[in-house]
């Protein structure tokens, strides 16, 4: 899928029409449309959302061409999410409190996350 728009990203467009309104077109491969000329909007924005882990594998190429912002579940969060939240995390300390040595949030919650899983809980 990347690949097929490197086009677009390039900015690599055939303007057609006047010098007071041209319009821009990329190539872009889709599935058995082979390359069809698309419309792109003076005002096109592109925002590539990849997760974290699979930025190791991912093309430099292709990362070059992307301002890189990190962006969390908690960056989501309203202030009240935010607070409740915070209540969460104290109840959550407060139920797996264990006398028995090594027990962890991860043994009461199947999966825990500390970055996303009282977070998903919040966000309306």
């Amino acid at each position: 899928m990347v690949r097929n728009l490197y086009d677009l990203w390039n900015q690599n467009y055939i303007v057609v029409g006047s010098e007071e309104d041209p319009k821009f077109y990329a190539r872009v491969a889709l599935g058995a449309y082979s390359n069809p000329l698309l419309y792109v909007a003076p005002t096109f924005k592109c925002i590539l959302v990849m997760d974290e882990s699979k930025l190791e594998k991912a093309d430099p190429p292709l990362l070059n061409r992307f301002e890189k912002q990190r962006i969390t579940m908690n960056d989501a969060l309203m202030p009240q999410e935010q607070d409740l939240v915070e209540t969460l995390k104290d109840w959550a300390e407060l139920i797996s409190t264990v006398k028995l040595r090594g027990f962890k949030h991860e043994d009461l919650f199947i999966g825990f996350d500390k970055n996303e899983t009282l977070q998903s809980l919040v966000i309306d």
